[in-house]
């Protein structure tokens, strides 16, 4: 048997019984280097094997270990890492906490395992960012003093909101979270906040924006809407949404933000002329606190889902119960809509991401509202979730304390950073899809990108 075992800088090759050390960058006499050619020409056909146990590879070719911030490379290689970097030409990773990449490349959850000839993951070479080595880039310490619950960017990318139950509502210059500054531009106090209910958003055309602001005393919950025309120290309260007796749970604004949706303690939906602030309609229907609501299909249709499990859909202009989807088996916790309106992600208190068709039906009115498949390996809640520019990927956070990354066009689990230490209830992606953040409970801002030069400062 022909094997090469790696180990720090050292590599011992067994050849015919014959164990000899050979020293990296040292000149070997002929036929040592004619040895190891032939060698690396008949591992180069071979397929690897890689599982992250904690530190150690094993590969019928070849295998390295790292565990600091060194790097290993080889015209065929295979890795583990926990905290730094491996590139090969055709690579298999698993990861808690670093980064790989690869031409082609696959990866496995923390402890598991992946393996492959060449590939099993055709498209990464044509993403503009390289979700197979998205990383933890660093820790944005005291964004707020207390719990940050809510967190957006605003559609054209220059600004970073953060909702905390400080009662303050933050805004944050995005661009230097890429450097070791974080730029507060303005700040919104919420006066007589209750602070446990939190949900924001922004119109898609970039000119609301719109957040919930319950009363302490309960007895004048609003949901406010603001113009966000021009620099952030101008935007202004254009609207105040009345809720009265009733807490509001989440809300979200059409593309235009001429209207808006609110889901309250009532359990009922409230549709808005976000303009005028008139209220248009009252949608009954929900058995059980509403978490999420969202416009989908040209704003035709609203969605929401909360504790009663159920996904359900709704006219906006009529309030028509259209249709429900089930499937999960607890409390559903987020909802995000592809750009071209074709799916629908739902994250769930049962560990679990449900991808829905939203395609329509060839030749017909009709749409299928299939569950089109169930992302899987999150060992807690899962919080919150983000889709990338061109929905190849889905990443979502977890009280597991993970981040995953996940492959939509084979649906597979393709990398995991373990690096949170509090619980991130909340997930924004920037525009551009470069750089995502999470909040924290503790009050700070995780950050994960693919580019290397992306270094915050507090890095944990």
């Amino acid at each position: 048997m022909i094997k090469i075992i790696s180990n720090d800088n050292f590599g011992y090759v067994n050849y015919n019984k014959t164990i000899k050390m050979v020293r990296p960058n040292t000149s070997l006499n002929r036929r040592n280097n004619a040895i190891i050619r032939d060698l690396q020409s008949q591992l180069s056909q071979m397929s690897l094997t890689s599982s992250d146990t904690g530190g150690s590879a094993t590969a019928s070719t070849s295998s390295s270990s790292d565990t600091g911030s060194s790097s290993a490379s080889a015209s065929t290689s295979s890795s583990s890492d926990t905290a730094g970097s491996a590139s090969a030409s055709t690579s298999s990773s698993s990861d808690t906490g670093g980064s790989a990449s690869a031409s082609t490349s696959s990866s496995s959850d923390t402890g598991g395992s992946a393996s492959a000839s060449t590939s099993t993951s055709s498209d990464t070479a044509s993403l503009t960012c390289s979700w197979t080595s998205l990383r933890f880039t660093g820790r944005i310490p005291n964004i707020h003093p207390s719990s940050i619950m809510a967190i957006a960017y605003s559609p054209d990318g220059r600004y970073v909101v953060t909702d905390a139950s400080d009662r303050k509502l933050r805004i944050w210059r995005a661009s230097s979270f890429r450097t070791r500054t974080a730029g507060l531009v303005h700040e919104i106090t919420k006066e007589n906040s209750y602070s446990s209910m939190h949900s924001l958003s922004f119109s898609g055309d970039g000119t609301k924006m719109i957040f919930i602001n319950n009363d302490y005393h309960n007895s004048n919950n609003t949901v406010e809407i603001y113009d966000i025309s021009g620099r952030a120290s101008t935007w202004q309260l254009s609207r105040s949404l009345n809720h009265e007796f009733y807490r509001v749970y989440a809300c979200a604004l059409n593309h235009d933000g001429s209207i808006a949706a609110t889901a309250s303690q009532d359990m009922n939906i409230r549709i808005w002329n976000a303009n005028t602030g008139d209220l248009i309609r009252v949608i009954e229907g929900h058995i059980n606190k509403i978490n999420c609501v969202s416009f989908i299909l040209n704003d035709r249709y609203i969605v929401s889902a909360g504790l009663d499990r159920d996904i359900m859909m709704w006219e906006v202009e009529t309030g028509y119960h259209f249709t429900h989807m089930r499937g999960h088996t607890d409390a559903v916790t987020c909802l995000k809509v592809n750009r071209d309106g074709t799916r629908l992600f739902s994250s769930s208190k049962d560990t679990t991401i449900r991808m829905w068709s939203l395609e329509r039906v060839p030749g017909t009115g009709l749409y299928t509202f299939d569950c089109v498949g169930i992302l899987r390996h999150h060992l807690h809640f899962v919080y919150a979730l983000v889709c990338n520019p061109h929905f190849d990927f889905v990443v979502s956070t977890s009280k597991d304390g993970t981040v995953k990354v996940w492959n939509l066009s084979t649906n597979q689990l393709i990398r995991t950073i373990s690096v949170l230490n509090h619980d991130h209830h909340a997930m924004a992606m920037s525009p551009d899809g470069r750089m995502i953040l999470t909040a924290g409970i503790d009050g700070s801002l995780h950050a994960f990108s693919d580019d290397a030069y992306l270094i915050i400062s507090g890095a944990a």
